[in-house]
């Protein structure tokens, strides 16, 4: 009825695996790691945190010409330029992990219509005894908020594969010269095949709680399992929003004949 959405941290998720970020990764040392590549990442550094420099004691640009002269101090700079990735990378994921809450939608895709996905309803609609909200893609200005302000939220889709070390120096490199700007993005947004029925897109920002503009609900699914008390309820709050209940609100049914999942508007199912 406050017409909200609820944002978690990554570590409330169902899936036990989230936030294993720095396990998925293979990080570079001094036997992997180029002197051209050291020198390349130094350049580019700064341009994912501007921090990094200072914080991991970078020597200057003068210092790298001195030291580029010795085999000892070429392998310095390339130990120093591995730390400095490896601590720009973890910045990152706790930023991901600790800073930014994240909410989760399923969306359709493919041949795949979310409102028709049988093992959502299962697991996520307490087996057509909960109900879905569908909400517009095509916001304006305002119709997000936190706290009475505008708030921006980030949406990625979640890619699906299975876990294994990816290596960072590409990944790195790609961000930091721009040519991919999703970066990490793509080891935090990754989940196992398992999971991929899902279907799900996530949206994250900083804040926990996010009011949003009633207009932008699409429609309001319920599944024929729910109690009358509790339809009853629902269809109360629904009326107190002044929304059209007869073109917004639906039903998810089992068709008898294919046991798949139809979706019925609201004026038929309330004539059977």
């Amino acid at each position: 009825a406050n017409s909200y959405l609820w944002f978690s941290k990554v570590e409330d998720f169902n899936d036990p695996f989230e936030g294993m970020y720095e396990e998925r990764i293979a990080f570079p040392d001094v036997r992997n790691l180029s002197i051209d590549d050291a020198i390349d990442f130094y350049e580019k550094i700064g341009n994912l945190n501007t921090s990094v420099k200072s914080e991991n004691n970078l020597p200057s640009d003068d210092s790298i010409n001195h030291m580029l002269k010795t085999s000892k101090g070429r392998y310095e700079l390339r130990r120093i330029v591995c730390e400095a990735i490896r601590e720009s990378t973890l910045e990152q994921f706790n930023i991901a992990k600790y800073t930014l809450y994240h909410c989760c939608f399923v969306y359709n895709k493919d041949e795949s219509f979310a409102l028709k996905n049988k093992l959502m309803w299962s697991h996520y609609g307490a087996g057509l005894r909960g109900f879905a909200v569908e909400y517009l893609t095509d916001m304006n200005e305002g119709d997000i908020l936190s706290k009475g302000k505008p708030v921006t939220v980030h949406g990625q889709e979640i890619s699906y594969e299975k876990y294994a070390a990816k290596m960072i120096i590409k990944i790195m490199y790609d961000y930091m010269s721009g040519v991919d700007k999703v970066g990490i993005g793509k080891i935090i947004n990754t989940k196992s095949p398992e999971w991929e029925y899902e279907n799900e897109i996530r949206l994250s920002c900083e804040a926990q709680v996010v009011n949003y503009n009633k207009n932008i609900i699409s429609s309001i699914t319920i599944g024929e399992k729910m109690s009358m008390i509790k339809r009853n309820t629902l269809i109360a709050i629904i009326n107190s929003l002044n929304l059209d209940i007869s073109q917004l609100v639906k039903f998810a049914c089992i068709d008898k004949k294919t046991l798949d999942i139809e979706i019925i508007n609201y004026d038929d199912f309330m004539k059977v």
